[in-house]
């Protein structure tokens, strides 16, 4: 069985670079996803 990481990121569609970094559920039922992406890692783009 794949763990809540595996799990999140496959119901979220994360593709690399992306990927998730802490998953936390608390007593209030509050689920926190942190993401983050590879270091080092060039996005495409224009910045503004």
């Amino acid at each position: 069985m794949q763990n809540s990481t595996e799990i999140f990121s496959i119901a979220l569609g994360l593709q690399e670079p992306w990927y998730i970094k802490e998953v936390n559920f608390d007593k209030e039922n509050q689920l926190d996803i942190h993401l983050s992406f590879k270091r080092g890692y060039k996005f495409k783009g224009k910045m503004e």
